[in-house]
C-alpha cells in the first residue's frame, strides 16, 4: 500500500470514526496521516494531493489537539507537527492560510492555541506577495481581538498569545494597521486586573510587544496608566496589573527610540517615577502592591538614559505637582505628585513586645516587671527600684505577694501568646518620628526615594534597629534593596546620607 493509499483510509477512518472510534484506534490513524502527510509534503510533484489532504486533516488534528485526554492531545499536536514540517519547504504558505482559517472565537482555547503555535513560521509563507499577505492579517488579527474579548478561558488564551505573537508580529505586523493594532491592545488590557499573576504578566508581554510594533500605542498607554492609577485605583489588582505593565513596557522595548520619536520624553519619565513613589508613601500592608511597585521602580531607574538620569540628580528638580497640565507632546494627564509624607515614623526596639527578653535576677522587685511594655526612649528611663534603694524605702508601698506573682505569670503567659503569633503582617509601634523629607523637597529626588525605602521597609531609625522579618515580608525587602541598588548605581552619594533630614542639616552633611 502506497503513502496515498494509507493517507485516503486513515482520512476516511478518521471521519467516520472520531466521535465513535476508541482512543487508541484514534491515536493510530492520526499518526498514520501525520506521517504521510509529512512524506506528500515533501515531495514537490505531490503538492495537488498534499492541499487536498491539508484542508480535511487539519481540523481533525487541531480536534484531536484539544481533546479532553492528555494522550489524545499529544497524538493530535505530533501529527500536526508531521503535517506542518513535512511541508515547510514548499507548501508553508498553503498551512498558514489554513490554521489560520481554522482560528475563531467559537473554538476553544486548545484549539485556538495549536494553530497559533504553528503560523507564520520561517519565511516560505511569504511567497504569495504583500497583497495576500495583508489579506491574512486584515483576517487574524481581527479575530485575536474577539477571542479575548469574548474567551471564558482567559489564561489559557493569554498563554497562546504571549508564546506566538511576538514571531506573529514580527510577520504581519507592517501589513496591519494601527486601529487593529490597538483594538488588539485594548482587548488584552481589558483584562488587566485579573486576579492571576501569570494573566497579568502575559499581557503585561503581548502589550510590550504591540507598542514595539506601533511606537503611537505608547501614549495612548500611558494615559490608560494616569486614568487607572491617579489619584486612586479602585483594587490591589489594578495596582499591580497597571505597574506590571509599565515594567514590561520598559523592560521589552528600546525606550530611546520613543524618546528619539518625540513619544517619551523626561517629563513623562519623571511622571512615572513620582507615581510610584505616591504608592510607595501608601498605608497598604499588601505585599504583591507593595513588590510590583518596586519592580516598577527598578526597572524605570535601571533604563533611564542620560537625560533623565540628570533630571533625577538635579539639586533644583522640575516640578511634578499639577493634577491637570499638558505634556510636551500635548496629550493631557490628571496626574499630581503632590503627596508629601513629612515624616516618617520608626519603631523603638524597646517597643517591641515579642523581641524582650526578660531576666528576674537579683533584689529586682515583681511590680518592676510590669513596666517593661511601658513605651520610652531609652534604658536610663525605665524606672526600676530596688529595695535597697533610698527610694524604696519611702515611696514604694509595696503590694500582696500573691497578687504580684499572679499578675507576673498573666504578663509572662501574654509575652509567650506574642511570641508564637502567626501572623504574616505586624504593624510595629512607633514611640519617636523621623524627618524623611517629601516629594516635592527642593533637592536631588533619589535622597528622599531612598530614605522612603529605607525607612519603610528596612530600618527602625533606633541606632542598629532593623525592621523585624515578621514584621515586613522578606520579599518586600528583597525589592527595596533591589530599588536601593540602582539608586546607588545612579546616585553613589546616597549611601553617605542620615536616614533623618533633620540629621543632614545639623551635622552639614553635603552629599
Amino acid at each position: 500500500m502506497n503513502v496515498l493509499e494509507k493517507a485516503e483510509k486513515s482520512l476516511e477512518f478518521l471521519k467516520s470514526g472520531e466521535g465513535s472510534a476508541k482512543g487508541h484506534e484514534l491515536q493510530a490513524a492520526a499518526g498514520t496521516l501525520g506521517r504521510c502527510l509529512g512524506a506528500l509534503g515533501s515531495r514537490p510533484n505531490c503538492a495537488r494531493h498534499y492541499g487536498n489532504f491539508l484542508h480535511s486533516a487539519v481540523p481533525i488534528f487541531l480536534s484531536l489537539a484539544s481533546n479532553d485526554s492528555a494522550e489524545v492531545r499529544l497524538v493530535g499536536d505530533e501529527a500536526l507537527n508531521r503535517s506542518v514540517a513535512g511541508g515547510f519547504a514548499f507548501h508553508s504558505y498553503k498551512t498558514n492560510i489554513i490554521l489560520q482559517n481554522q482560528i475563531d472565537h467559537n473554538k476553544n482555547a486548545r484549539w485556538i492555541r495549536a494553530a497559533l503555535s504553528r503560523i507564520c513560521l520561517g519565511d516560505c509563507w511569504l511567497r504569495p506577495g504583500v497583497g495576500k499577505i495583508r489579506t491574512q492579517a486584515q483576517t487574524l488579527f481581527p479575530k485575536l481581538s474577539q477571542i479575548v474579548q469574548h474567551t471564558n478561558e482567559i489564561q489559557l488564551i493569554v498563554e497562546a498569545l504571549e508564546s506566538n505573537l511576538p514571531r506573529i508580529l514580527n510577520a504581519l505586523a507592517e501589513y496591519t494597521t494601527d486601529e487593529e493594532i490597538s483594538e488588539l491592545s485594548k482587548a488584552l488590557l481589558s483584562h488587566v486586573d485579573c486576579s492571576e499573576a501569570s494573566v497579568r504578566r502575559g499581557i503585561a508581554n503581548c502589550v510590550a510587544h504591540l507598542t514595539s510594533h506601533r511606537e503611537p500605542l505608547l501614549t495612548n498607554i500611558l494615559n490608560k496608566v494616569f486614568e487607572n492609577l491617579w489619584p486612586t485605583a479602585a483594587s490591589d489588582t489594578i495596582i499591580v496589573g497597571w505597574f506590571c505593565v509599565i515594567k514590561a513596557m520598559f523592560q521589552i522595548n528600546d525606550m530611546e527610540k520613543f524618546t528619539d520619536n518625540d513619544l517619551f520624553g523626561v517629563q513623562d519619565y519623571l511622571e512615572l517615577y513620582h507615581l510610584c513613589i505616591h504608592y510607595l508613601e501608601q498605608t497598604t500592608t499588601e505585599h504583591n502592591v507593595q513588590n510590583a511597585v518596586m519592580e516598577c521602580l527598578s526597572v524605570l531607574l535601571s533604563q533611564a538614559n542620560a537625560e533623565q538620569r540628570r533630571a533625577l540628580l538635579d539639586k533644583h528638580p522640575r516640578l511634578v505637582c499639577l493634577d491637570d497640565r499638558k505634556s510636551e507632546k500635548g496629550h493631557r494627564r490628571h496626574i499630581s505628585s503632590v503627596s508629601a509624607v513629612s515624616c516618617r515614623s520608626a519603631p523603638s526596639p524597646l517597643t517591641e513586645g515579642r523581641e524582650l527578653d526578660v531576666l528576674v535576677r537579683g533584689a529586682l522587685q515583681l511590680g518592676s516587671l510590669l513596666q517593661l511594655t511601658t513605651p520610652s526612649l531609652s534604658v536610663e528611663d525605665l524606672t526600676i527600684q530596688t529595695p535597697d534603694s533610698p527610694a524604696s524605702d519611702k515611696d514604694i508601698q509595696l503590694r500582696d505577694a500573691e497578687q504580684l506573682s499572679k499578675e507576673l505569670a498573666e504578663k509572662l503567659e501574654e509575652m509567650d501568646v506574642t511570641d508564637h503569633c502567626d501572623d504574616d503582617v505586624h504593624i510595629h509601634d512607633t514611640s519617636f518620628k523621623i524627618n524623611i523629607g517629601s516629594s516635592s523637597d527642593d533637592d536631588v529626588v533619589l535622597k528622599y526615594c531612598a530614605r522612603l525605602l529605607t525607612s519603610k521597609f528596612l530600618l527602625t531609625g533606633n541606632k542598629g534597629g532593623f525592621i523585624p522579618d515578621r514584621s515586613m515580608r522578606v520579599s518586600v525587602k528583597a525589592s527595596a534593596l533591589t530599588c536601593l541598588s540602582e539608586i546607588l548605581r545612579v546616585y553613589p552619594q546616597v549611601m553617605t546620607i542620615y536616614l533623618d533630614k533633620d540629621a543632614d542639616i545639623k551635622l552639614q552633611n553635603y552629599s
